[in-house]
């Protein structure tokens, strides 16, 4: 049941009512969203952290239609309706019954490194950080859109109309995420109704944990609300299951196609999957998912043990997917494609090893692995495949080709292969079964590939999850799309503070320039939800 849940029943899309934002601001300060959030499963230290971020969200959105603060007010009594007056506010906004709140995460990429846009697996679970987002659905084309970031950083607010050619303002750069999903939802869905929107968030900005998939989500997931989204006929035929709508959120952000009733735009420039978006939106809270991609499919899910714990690192060195990493992040999704389309000419171009569900039209790794397996008539995993693939890639190669390019296409395949057919599933399994020698093993192996073939870490990500397993770690990876971003290292739940003390002060000896760096401990967190 739970690998074809419906998208409606996700706890993002349930139908909540909704509220005026000063009793959601009462709800907020009163402890009932910090009950909602532990009702899904947060902790009660996070979901107090989280209210607050709430709080912060609504009061932006009141002082943007007050003009007036209400950060130094001591208590909701002082910020009652009767000092909210009609020549300072729009009644519509502040009395709305329409207010509604969400809880949008970021994701822990456990492993699973550039595999999902070609159509690989990977384990996930939904991050303890994120954003708390609050929106009044308007009648009108506006979405006035408020940030808070982390740290305290307040970008200029972005006015964005729903048009099919929308562009972030030069001013607030960050809004390309929201920008994208206006449009994709215009072209696709003829939405026009736009939103009063702002969010808080405590997700360190570019640092592998899916800042930007997680604004494409809550962007979605506010202007679904404000047009009846899920009433939309194709949304019915086409976004039905949570998996479709998952791959649905991937294409806003990477402008591809979604099927052919659901065409694509230019979305933000990166050519990733939705693995951030599958994880955002589908994860529970204390459990480990197991995804493939091109279709998604949930392939396990699994409670991670009581007695163990995550310590996230955020390096402090950037992981930006802008101007200058771009294209090293393209890079290895166009490897990726390459070797793909390679062995499939290999084996007389079997239009079988294409990905057509969800509009992928094109071959993946995963789908030409799965064809050679079925040719020898053996498992995916296996040695034979392996060699098989090496063998097409070899016997493809141009006479007069770019040898540098043909090393680099093997070293792809290899690391996507070991990743995404042994190195994943056999994590799960371990993890499970509570084999935690095998689990360092296989995680060991992982980042070597990382590091070896996809050339994606710095000094800082490689150098963290050695120190970590110095330190005692079962076990510790590097995460997120690279050239910076964090790691992971899994303890027991009496070891978990003095690894995070004693790595963060490693950590800052080692690079003492980092000191945006942060360290905090989490179990799997649960995923959106529509409070």
């Amino acid at each position: 049941g739970e690998r074809n849940m419906k998208s409606t029943s996700l706890p993002a899309l349930r139908k909540t009512p909704g509220c005026s934002l000063l009793e959601l601001l009462r709800k907020a300060e009163g402890g009932e969203l910090a009950s909602s959030l532990r009702a899904h499963g947060m902790g009660e230290t996070d979901t107090q952290a989280k209210a607050k971020l709430f709080v912060t969200a609504v009061q932006t959105l009141l002082r943007a239609c007050t003009g007036r603060s209400l950060c130094g007010k001591r208590s909701l009594e002082e910020s009652t309706p009767a000092h909210v007056t009609a020549a300072e506010s729009p009644p519509a906004l502040i009395n709305s019954k329409l207010a509604l709140a969400f809880w949008v995460p970021g994701r822990i990429e456990v492993l699973g490194k550039h595999t999902d846009y070609a159509g690989g697996r990977s384990l996930l679970c939904a991050a303890t950080k994120g954003f708390a987002a609050v929106v009044v659905p308007r009648e009108d084309d506006e979405c006035n859109i408020h940030a808070s970031f982390a740290g305290g950083a307040i970008p200029p607010a972005a006015l964005l109309r729903v048009t099919s050619n929308v562009e972030a303002p030069p001013d607030a750069p960050w809004a390309v995420y929201p920008a994208a999903a206006v449009r994709r939802l215009v072209t696709n869905f003829g939405i026009s109704k736009g939103v009063d929107l702002a969010f808080a968030c405590d997700l360190p900005e570019a640092s592998g944990m899916s800042s930007s998939s997680a604004v494409v989500c809550l962007s979605f997931l506010a202007l679904a609300a404000s047009n009846d989204l899920d009433q939309h006929a194709l949304f019915e035929s086409e976004l039905s299951t949570a998996a479709q709508l998952c791959h649905f959120l991937g294409c806003i952000e990477n402008g591809q196609d979604c099927g052919p009733a659901l065409r694509g735009e230019k979305g933000v420039g990166t050519f990733g999957g939705s693995e951030d978006h599958t994880a955002i939106m589908c994860c529970d809270a204390a459990r480990m998912h197991m995804f493939s991609f091109c279709p998604t499919r949930l392939e396990a899910s699994f409670a991670l043990a009581p007695s163990l714990r995550f310590v996230i690192a955020v390096s402090g060195a950037t992981a930006q997917k802008s101007v200058e990493r771009r294209d090293d992040y393209n890079n290895a999704a166009m490897l990726a494609r390459f070797a793909a389309e390679r062995v499939a000419a290999a084996i007389d171009g079997d239009e079988s090893c294409s990905s057509h569900v969800a509009g992928g039209g094109g071959v993946t790794l995963a789908a030409v692995v799965q064809r050679v397996a079925a040719q020898l008539n053996t498992t995916t995993r296996s040695d034979a495949v392996r060699h098989a693939m090496v063998q097409h890639l070899r016997a493809q190669a141009p006479v007069d080709g770019d040898a540098h390019m043909d090393t680099a296409l093997e070293a792809r395949f290899e690391q996507f292969f070991f990743e995404s057919e042994r190195i994943v599933p056999g994590v799960a399994t371990a993890l499970d079964a509570g084999d935690l020698e095998k689990v360092a093993e296989l995680v060991d192996l992982s980042q070597r590939l990382t590091q070896t073939n996809l050339k994606n870490t710095v000094p800082e990500t490689e150098w963290l999850p050695r120190a970590a397993r110095d330190l005692g770690a079962v076990a510790a990876s590097a995460f997120g799309a690279g050239f910076g971003g964090s790691c992971w290292a899994l303890t027991t739940a009496e070891a978990a503070p003095e690894l995070r003390e004693r790595w963060a002060a490693a950590y800052l000896e080692q690079f003492p320039e980092r000191q945006k760096a942060r360290f905090f401990t989490m179990v799997p967190a649960p995923g959106a939800i529509r409070l």
